[in-house]
């Protein structure tokens, strides 16, 4: 087994240990007198806000530029990151059909991003302001007539599942 399969393997099961530990990782034990809540908002509740790897438990540095994986190794890692983003309840808004390896790098991006993280409610994180000329997507957002910055839905997320068992399966043969 390579290296870099042990590396995966390490990073998929930190992944799976956070998603166990998500109970855990939301706790946020602020005292009330560092909150510095302006006065006549004290009623309100307090929504921490911190990196969503923070939350995760996880570290940026883990995760290696896109190219070092390959292409089986890369749709798991798009797959079971976003699984992770959607069991903390944050939504990280994609185009439909960019490519696995973008989908990764802004995944990424998004694990480097401020969010809050509850049970209650989702967070949602965004790249594209809809603005078209400033879209950092650019031609996968706006392309064929499809909603500017659709999210990546589950049709998606099951068309990288299949492409995954397909390729698993492939290697059986």
């Amino acid at each position: 087994m390579s290296s870099m399969q042990m590396y995966f393997e390490q990073l998929v099961e930190d992944i799976r240990e956070s998603a166990k530990h998500k109970d855990r990782n939301i706790v946020f034990d602020i005292p009330t007198d560092l909150l510095k809540v302006p006065e006549g908002f004290e009623h309100l509740p307090v929504e921490p806000a911190q990196k969503a790897y923070q939350w995760f438990r996880l570290s940026l540095e883990s995760f290696p530029p896109a190219n070092k994986w390959n292409k089986k190794q890369l749709l798991f890692m798009c797959v079971i990151l976003r699984s992770l983003f959607e069991h903390y309840n944050i939504n990280v808004e994609l185009p439909n059909d960019l490519p696995y390896d973008q989908v990764y790098s802004y995944l990424l991006k998004a694990m480097d991003t401020y969010v809050t993280c509850n049970e209650e409610h989702s967070d949602t994180i965004s790249f594209c302001k809809g603005e078209e000329n400033d879209c950092p997507f650019g031609d996968y957002c706006a392309s064929n007539g499809k909603s500017h910055c659709d999210t990546w839905c589950i049709g998606q997320y099951w068309d990288a599942y299949a492409e995954l068992k397909d390729m698993e399966e492939n290697e059986e043969e």
